[in-house]
Order: structure tokens, then C-alpha cells, then sequence
């Protein structure tokens, strides 16, 4: 099975800098394409059903207008928390507990964090109808509004998400959670502590321009009910096959839950089982591309920036608990790709080809819509597919 990921860029005015450490990666998006980097994990995968790889690409992005949004609110406690409806568990995805969507396409595209940005939805629309494999099915998995506040842009992305038939899946992201409520609270982001009081400020003032415009007549009785009713989080099989795929927005735990950001992951794994740096993943660079991507796209993160990593055992657990031999997430801006070594899973659904493997592997696209390595334009989306061949770039 492949998974890989294609990426468009926005204009900086269509950008948050969620994280204050990733001003740097947000400086403006080119309107050229830029050709595929290929990035796969070694070693850990070897006997895993998936090959990991990162199809990356740039395209021109329509700017939003340029506006100061300002809020008198301070940075509180209240700002990073979550409510309870946004909390479930590892069981919550096992058999038992969750259905699974059979696909009839042999590739998904798996398409967090857009926020928003319609050239980039365009163009990865765009790859999906050239996609060597055949038709594929598109998966929202939360977050696709945020910077589309104006009537047009909300229309128009959330058409194209919410009525794509059987081969369109969404999610519900914090954004479509918050916006949809009947009283505004705050962006649902769950930020943890080290993010500076700025960035959640402008997050919650952006969502709540939004939230202005979900609530307009047209909407309130048509598309705002629709995100209400969108699942948290869902898993998938292909047909024919055992591998039971779960696709979440934030953690196995809560919507916005950040175990699965490359900070924590790290924490938790370490170098040796991530893409956070370039020993870990080997890249085919072709024109534009450079090997030190992934290395570039974390900053290092200190013991106190993940005090409460899970650990090896606990991340294991999750995927016995849930049944599955993936995590496709997004959320947290920061694209990461991990394999947890699996001991002493025995729920862990696999294929007979796959029947040896001994790691689960938990994949993040960090955001489709947004810049997600330091000093490039381009996001990222997840393709996951049953068939060998790798999509091509322009």
C-alpha cells in the first residue's frame, strides 16, 4: 500500500502563524509549481503494507483581503482546552465500536488542514483526476474552512467538500465544530502551552469572522448543519483487504489533540522513528526540491515541550486498542510520518502479506492549504493506495 502527499500554497495574507517558531516558513507563496520531493521512512517499513512517500507541489493561491483583525481578549486556560464532545478514546475506533467504510477506489487522498484555500483544493482536484491508479476518493479530515470567511469562498469550498457523493469523506475539524455551535467560544484549536498567546488570539479572531459568516441566513439552515452532523473521526479498509485504516483530526483521544504533532512524537520516539530529520528518510529530489526539507520542517523541541509525551508502550496500545495499522491525522501544522514498534498488539487487523510486521505507523500531513516546511510554499495531503505505482509530477 502507498501513501503519499501533494501540497499547494496560499498567499501570506491567507496564512496564520499558529506556531510563533513558524513565522519563518510563512513568508509569502510562490505562483509556480514546484517539482516532487519524494521522501520515504527506511528500515522500519520494510515488511509494512504501507511505502511512505511525499509528493510535493506548489500553485498559485488567491489572496483574501487584506485586513487587520484585532481582539481584546487575553491569552486564558479556557483558550487551550477542549470540551468534552471533542473527547473519545483508542476504542472508539476498534471493530466493535466503528464501522468500517469499504472503498471501492484503490487511492484516497487524505486532505487535512486546507483551511480554507481554494486554489490549493483546485489543484490537488486537479492530481486526483490524473492519479495513475484510477479514480480517487478525497477524505476531509477537518479543518478545510478557516480562511474563506467571505460568502463566496464558503460557498464554494464547502460545496466541493460536502457534495462529491460516496467518494467525498469529511470530518469534522475543531474549525467546522467551533463555527457550527450556536454561541462562539473560541478557534477549538487546544493549543498547548508553548504556543504563544498571539497566535491563539489571531486563531480565535479568524474564527470567529468565520463563524460570522456559517451563521448568515444563507448558511445557517444549509451548510452549518451539515458540519454540525460530520463525523469526528471514521476507519477504512480497501476492498478485499483486512488492513482496517483510521483516520482522525487530532489524536486517538480528542479532536484537537496534539499527541500526534511531530513535537510530541518526538519526545516520544525519538529521532530514528520520525521524518523530523534527515537521517531518518531518504529523498529523490527533482528540480526545486531539497533533501533538507524534512530535517527544515521541525524546529527542535525541549523536554518541556512534550511533558506529557505518551510513551512507547501507551502510543503501542493505541493501535491495539483501535484495532487498526495506521493513523492518518492532521491539525497541528507540522507534517510528521512515525513508526511505533507493535510487541504485543494482537488486534492489530493486517492483510496475510503483512501478517510479520511489527510496527504501526501514525502519519500527519500537518496542513494542505498552508506552508509547512521553513522556506518553501508549499502544504501537503496524504495518498494512500493499493496500487504500486507512484503519481508523477509535472
Amino acid at each position: 500500500m502507498l501513501i503519499t502527499a501533494n501540497a499547494n500554497g496560499g498567499d501570506r495574507h491567507a496564512m496564520c502563524d499558529r506556531m510563533a517558531a513558524r513565522r519563518a516558513a510563512l513568508r509569502g507563496l510562490s505562483r509556480h509549481f514546484r517539482k516532487p520531493v519524494a521522501v520515504s521512512l527506511k528500515h522500519q517499513l520494510s515488511s509494512f503494507p504501507f511505502s511512505l512517500s511525499s509528493l510535493v507541489r506548489c500553485s498559485a493561491a488567491q489572496p483574501l483581503p487584506q485586513r487587520a483583525i484585532t481582539t481584546e481578549r487575553a491569552f486564558s486556560s479556557a483558550d487551550s482546552s477542549c470540551p468534552i464532545s471533542y473527547r473519545y478514546s483508542p476504542s472508539s475506533l476498534s471493530a466493535a465500536q466503528c464501522r468500517d467504510i469499504k472503498l471501492e477506489h484503490r487511492t484516497v487522498y487524505v486532505i487535512g488542514g486546507l483551511y480554507g484555500n481554494y486554489a490549493a483544493l483546485q489543484y490537488i482536484l486537479q492530481l486526483a483526476a490524473q492519479d495513475p491508479s484510477g479514480p480517487v476518493t478525497l477524505i476531509f479530515n477537518g479543518d478545510f474552512n478557516f480562511f474563506n470567511a467571505d460568502t463566496a469562498s464558503f460557498q464554494a469550498i464547502n460545496d466541493i467538500v460536502l457534495n462529491g457523493g460516496k467518494h467525498h469523506i469529511a470530518t469534522r475539524g475543531n474549525i467546522e465544530t467551533e463555527i457550527s455551535n450556536d454561541t462562539f467560544r473560541n478557534c477549538g484549536c487546544a493549543y498547548p502551552e508553548w504556543v504563544d498567546s498571539g497566535v491563539v488570539s489571531r486563531s480565535d479572531a479568524i474564527t470567529q469572522r468565520l463563524f460570522t459568516t456559517a451563521h448568515l441566513p444563507q448558511f445557517a439552515s444549509t451548510i452549518t448543519p451539515r458540519l454540525a452532523a460530520l463525523p469526528r473521526f471514521f476507519t477504512f479498509r480497501f476492498a478485499g483487504s483486512s488492513d482496517r485504516i483510521a483516520v482522525v483530526h487530532g489524536d486517538v483521544h480528542s479532536l484537537s489533540g496534539w499527541e500526534f504533532s511531530v513535537e510530541t512524537l518526538r519526545q516520544s520516539l525519538g529521532k530514528s522513528r520520525t521524518t523530523a530529520n534527515s537521517t531518518s528518510c531518504a529523498a529523490a529530489v527533482v528540480n526545486g526540491g531539497g533533501a533538507d526539507d524534512a530535517d527544515r520542517a521541525v524546529r527542535s523541541a525541549d523536554d518541556s515541550r512534550a511533558s506529557a509525551a505518551p510513551t512507547v508502550a501507551q502510543l503501542s496500545s493505541y493501535f491495539d486498542r483501535a484495532g487498526v495499522c495506521a493513523f492518518l491525522c492532521t491539525h497541528t501544522c507540522l507534517p510528521v510520518a512515525a513508526t511505533v514498534p507493535l510487541p504485543n498488539s494482537h488486534n492489530v487487523s493486517r492483510s496475510a502479506s503483512s501478517a510479520e510486521t511489527d510496527v504501526g505507523v501514525i502519519f500527519n500531513n500537518g496542513a494542505a492549504g498552508m506552508a509547512n516546511f521553513e522556506d518553501t510554499t508549499y502544504g501537503l495531503i496524504t495518498r494512500v493506495s493499493i496500487d504500486p505505482r507512484p503519481p508523477q509530477g509535472r
